[in-house]
């Protein structure tokens, strides 16, 4: 049974806010509100467990580059495809990668200003843009796989008498 556009909408939402938390809790960690604070508990405890099961150790050599610069694009790149594959259809991927990059760099910014314990960091900007950029480039080649899925979908739900 295929999701009604409503219900896509709301997952959508769903996944944006949750996307939007994150980025604010692990850019913004120090500063964001107590009430938030157990989100960065949560992230902690799930790259520990990932690292356990994978038998790796994610800050030091277990992965080709620096682990926060793949953190940074890892975020980000996920930012992009929810953001990238909710509002494809409504806006131009290009300006969308473009307004999630300058999203980002600003998250990069306040990090100087409003934190005690995070710095602007060059490296970690080019972490963000790169995972943007690769999350763009896997919407644009899947997107027409996507919407046929969809299309498909939508088709079978209302049955063999609609086109």
């Amino acid at each position: 049974m295929a999701a009604s556009p409503i219900t896509r909408r709301i997952v959508f939402a769903f996944l944006a806010l949750s996307f939007a938390l994150v980025a604010t809790v692990l850019s913004l960690s120090d500063a964001v509100p107590a009430v938030i604070r157990p989100v960065k508990a949560l992230i902690v405890a799930t790259g520990q467990l990932t690292e356990r099961i994978f038998d790796i150790n994610l800050t030091k050599d277990s992965i080709p580059i620096e682990f926060d610069v793949a953190g940074h694009a890892a975020i980000w790149g996920v930012g992009m495809l929810i953001v990238g594959y909710g509002l494809r259809r409504r806006v131009w991927l290009p300006i969308l990668a473009l307004l999630m990059m300058a999203v980002s760099l600003g998250f990069e910014m306040l990090q100087g200003a409003y934190t005690a314990t995070r710095n602007v960091s060059m490296a970690d900007g080019l972490g963000n843009i790169g995972g943007i950029v690769v999350a763009t480039v896997i919407i644009a080649v899947t997107g027409p796989l996507v919407d046929w899925w969809i299309g498909r979908a939508e088709a079978d739900a209302l049955g063999p008498s609609h086109p």
